[in-house]
Parts: structure tokens; sequence; C-alpha cells
């Protein structure tokens, strides 16, 4: 038995459920698509807009930092972020 039977209103799966075919909207030029809505939570936009992620200003000190070679590393402030960010993991 195939997969997949045609018929003239569509086909059928294994399951035995007839779904239709494509239909064109004469002359084989395909049907419009219905139209659909999205609309995004206010979580969703604001993790899109992008620009509060980054202190640029921040940024710019630490690369100057960087720079002139006045950064100072800490390590163990370093070690300390790892350390609390896996523990918000588990």
């Amino acid at each position: 038995m195939n997969v997949k039977q045609l018929s003239a209103l569509g086909y059928a799966t294994a399951a035995g459920v007839v779904k239709p075919v494509a239909q064109t909207g004469g002359d084989n030029v395909p049907a419009q698509p219905k139209s659909m809505q999205v609309a995004l939570s206010a979580g969703s936009q604001a993790l899109s807009e992008g620009d509060n992620d980054v202190n640029m200003e921040r940024v710019q000190a630490i690369r100057q930092a960087l720079a002139d070679g006045t950064l100072k590393i800490n390590p163990e402030r370093i070690a300390e972020g790892l350390i609390n960010s896996a523990k918000d993991l588990l």
C-alpha cells in the first residue's frame, strides 16, 4: 500500500485521512494564502529591541583601559561571577 494515494479531492495519508491539495486561482496561478496577524508580548518586544543589552559607555571605557594598558583584571571577581552563574543554573 502506498503512503499517499492521490484522489480528486486531495490525498489520503496512511491513516486514511484525506487532506486537500493546494487549490489554484485559475491559469495555474496559486491561490493567495490567508492572512495572519501575530502579536508579540511585551517581553518579546523588549528582547527584540536589543538597545538595552549593552552599556556602550562601559564598553568604551573598557576599550580605552585596554588601549592604555590600565585595565585591572580581578580573577577572584571573575571566579565568583562564574560560580554564581553556575548556581543559578541549578
